[in-house]
């Protein structure tokens, strides 16, 4: 099952906050925006999630993502208090990216402080030897790690990624198309 857009949707109202029409065409709040923007299908707790790619700190991923480049997200790796956590990206196995952290709820009331849109890469890499497999949470991938079955390598590259979907629902206002 692929993803092919996530559709977002944002109302500005005239009574929260200046508004001055730019792209669309209305003088009349509420004045709804959609963008479609390709969407990246991970795993997150054993379970499947969905997000979106906006910028990379490094041009080669930019490209792949289709994201903007933004080469000073590298300076989140250093930032105190942590501002980054890890986001697993197999180079030697083909399989869906592994995500340790996701809101929850998705939305304005999200409460796990864990969670973080900034991902610093980790690459992993299954051993000659190893029997690989699908791996689904970061639990399995440091476990593998610990039965030397694969490396982890963390990389300088930061990507901004936010989750729209969890097992748990979806980002308010967002509607995820599987096609």
């Amino acid at each position: 099952m692929n993803i092919r857009s996530v559709i977002f949707a944002a109302t500005a109202f005239a009574a929260a906050t200046p508004f001055t029409p730019t792209l669309a065409q209305s003088t009349t709040p509420p004045v709804v925006v959609s963008a479609t923007a390709p969407a990246i299908q991970g795993w997150y707790n054993g379970r499947p999630t969905v997000y979106f790619a906006t910028d990379a700190s490094d041009k080669t991923v930019a490209k792949g993502f289709g994201a903007n480049f933004v080469p000073q997200l590298a300076n989140a790796i250093t930032s105190v208090p942590k501002s980054v956590d890890d986001i697993y990206v197999f180079t030697n196995f083909t399989q869906a990216n592994v995500i340790p952290s996701a809101p929850g709820p998705l939305g304005p009331k999200n409460n796990n402080q864990a969670y973080t849109p900034l991902w610093q890469i980790s690459q992993v890499t299954w051993v000659d030897g190893a029997t690989r497999h699908t791996l689904r949470s970061e639990r399995a991938i440091l476990d593998a790690a610990a039965r030397n079955q694969l490396t982890i390598t963390k990389t300088n590259i930061v990507v901004n990624c936010a989750v729209v979907q969890t097992a748990s629902g979806t980002l308010p206002n967002t509607v995820v198309n599987y096609k």
